[in-house]
Formats: structure tokens, sequence, C-alpha cells
């Protein structure tokens, strides 16, 4: 018997436009931006996908029968 283990990648590359999306959210009726305005779009790290992704998760943990506490804390 393999004591291989599946592995399923995740990426942190996304089909375009969610980046771009978020930008023009941001940016979206807004007039006089200020070059620090301009800095908190280059330093936005907030994904949407992420999010998504999370709550997908943790959705999974609590509805898994024999999670262990890993799982349970990983979900937190």
């Amino acid at each position: 018997m393999s004591t291989e283990k599946n592995i399923y990648p995740i990426t942190d590359e996304w089909v375009e436009p969610y980046r771009a999306e978020r930008i023009y959210k941001s940016l979206d009726g807004r007039d006089g931006l200020t070059p620090k305005d301009m800095l908190a779009v280059q330093t936005d790290v907030y994904s949407e996908m992420d999010q998504e992704m999370g709550q997908r998760l943790a959705y999974a943990i609590d509805h898994t029968d024999g999670v262990d506490d890993r799982l349970r804390r990983a979900r937190t």
C-alpha cells in the first residue's frame, strides 16, 4: 500500500480581473486623491476570493464529522 498523500494545490494566481475590480471599487466616485490614498491602493491586500474561500473552508470544517482540534483552530 502506498503511503503517498494526495496533494491538492491551491493557487494564488486568479483569473483576471479580481485585482482590477478591487482597485476600481476603492477609487470609484472619489476625487482629489492624495499620495496617501494611492499608497493605500498599492498596499491593499484584501482579497474577495480569499474571503470566499475561507468561508467555504470554515463551513466544510463545521459540517464534517471527526474534525480534530488542529482543524478547529485553523477554522477559527
